[in-house]
């Protein structure tokens, strides 16, 4: 079941400025380093250098200093990922490993290393005219749920990303759903209602069963 539904509405401009924004460019100057060749200090990294190889590697006697302290984390705190494309991967033949090198359900090794959520874009009708997708998860509320159901079975919380767009949408790109290039205001607003609502309930009707 669908334990928890976030909906994370990304509405970065109002319902009347839906449209694609130009892009802008960064104010001010950025000064550069200037560029010179550097020979690298470590030649291999094994990841499992102690405290005191660090003072031989670096040549400094201070490397020694340094402490990392745990940090103490709410039970509720959300350690999440973004799975939205996680269908399209597997349909392409993409596997999954756990630490013991075997075979093993992505959302069952994201749940053993911590993982409580999943975000899940969602996007209006990422497809062409030949029913083709776009790319990048091909994520509509149908492929939507598919994610949350897999999520859910492991026991993650799930936050609807809702991009209002065809595809990719983000503060500085907003671009139109097709279906809503020809409507006014009122008739906009409406839509986005509408789509919101069931899209929702879509969600919420999967929980039930």
């Amino acid at each position: 079941m669908l334990k928890k539904i976030f909906v994370l509405l990304i509405l970065t401009v109002s319902v009347f400025s839906l449209v694609a924004c130009k892009d802008k460019k960064p104010s001010g100057k950025i000064n550069f380093i200037d560029k010179k060749v550097v020979s690298p200090i470590i030649t291999k990294k094994t990841n499992d250098e102690s405290i005191s190889d660090l003072v031989i590697i670096y040549s400094d006697e201070t490397a020694s200093d340094i402490k990392v302290l745990p940090v103490e984390l709410r039970d509720d705190f959300i350690i999440g990922v973004d799975m939205s494309s996680i269908i399209a991967v597997e349909a392409a033949g993409g596997v999954f490993y756990n630490n013991l090198g075997e075979e093993q359900d992505v959302f069952e090794i994201l749940k053993e290393h911590g993982v409580n959520h999943v975000r899940i874009r969602l996007w209006n009708n990422p497809y062409n005219a030949s029913f083709v997708g776009f790319g990048g998860g091909t994520n509509d509320t149908e492929t939507g749920i598919l994610i949350a159901k897999r999520a859910s079975d492991v026991g993650m919380g799930i936050t609807l990303d809702f991009h209002y767009s065809d595809f990719w949408a983000d503060p500085g790109k907003q671009t139109m759903p097709r279906l809503w290039n020809e409507l006014n205001n009122l008739e906009l607003k409406q839509a986005i209602y509408e789509y919101t609502f069931n899209t929702i309930n879509a969600f919420k009707d999967e929980d039930r069963k």
